[in-house]
């Protein structure tokens, strides 16, 4: 069964704890510090925990923002790109140990102060939707949902792993890319050279709480797509990160009928 074991991210621990995160006071998991980690996170999903590498040495796939993934259980064992997106070798071994220890028994009693309850969403941006969706059939992720008809010039499909987190993929049209190639905040303007892991949606407890915290560097909370449910995003450029993040209210029960499969937040939304 294919599990997201972690995120890896060049961006500096500091910046992170500038968004509210608490860096784990658990030693970094082996696997994390073989690509020179020297931080890390422990996020909780709906069901298990998520790693997040911090101030990853930078390669040709590890950058600023979070750009690359560490995936176990799939039925490629040795994937060099799940979904078109730049992916870590990890062996079976160690993503149980990741599972077991390092992750999941690891640092459970972290708490972060920005309230986070749990990852909703990692939002992925692709070039050829195609490609992607292909290469995610390939490695055994099957496809949720896809759709094009919430914002002009943007496809978005959904896949959801182990009934955990969601993956939300977006491409979006050359016309919109040129668009977002002139807008100043270059946190959402789409890299026309290759695809991105473009950054997180997770759950509050309280998003107004939140939203105090973070002013001035979080936007208007806003009605969600999602019905019953409300949005911000962080102004992530003012403190020092690469990776795009929204915040949410928590889901709520819709009457039979009701479509919550919706995207969390525009991908041409300004931070």
């Amino acid at each position: 069964m294919a599990n997201l074991v972690a995120l890896v991210s060049g961006d500096a621990p500091a910046a992170w704890q500038r968004a509210g995160f608490a860096l784990s006071r658990a030693p970094v998991p082996s696997f994390l510090a073989k690509y020179g980690c020297s931080a890390w996170l422990n996020l909780p999903t709906q069901n298990r925990r998520l790693a997040v590498g911090l101030g990853a040495e930078s390669t040709e796939h590890i950058k600023s923002g979070i750009s690359a993934w560490v995936w176990a259980g799939l039925k490629d064992k040795s994937p060099q790109a799940v979904g078109d997106f730049a992916s870590l070798a990890i062996s079976d071994a160690e993503a149980e140990a990741a599972f077991e220890s390092d992750v999941n028994a690891g640092s459970r009693d972290d708490e972060h102060p920005n309230g986070i309850v749990n990852i909703d969403q990692v939002v992925l941006r692709t070039l050829d939707m195609d490609s992607s969706l292909e290469s995610f059939e390939a490695a055994g992720l099957k496809l949720l949902r896809k759709r094009d008809d919430l914002y002009p010039g943007t496809t978005q499909a959904f896949i959801r792993p182990c009934d955990d987190v969601i993956l939300e993929i977006v491409s979006v049209s050359p016309e919109l890319r040129k668009k977002q190639a002139k807008m100043t905040n270059q946190m959402v303007a789409f890299n026309e050279t290759e695809n991105s892991i473009w950054g997180l949606t997770y759950v509050v407890k309280d998003i107004e709480a939140a939203a105090e915290m973070f002013s001035p560097n979080i936007s208007k909370v806003n009605n969600a797509k999602q019905p019953g449910r409300k949005i911000a995003t962080l102004r992530t450029e003012q403190l020092g990160l690469r990776a795009a993040i929204a915040i949410m209210s928590a889901h709520v029960k819709l009457p039979p009928g009701q479509d919550a499969a919706v995207p969390s937040s525009p991908p041409s939304a300004k931070l």
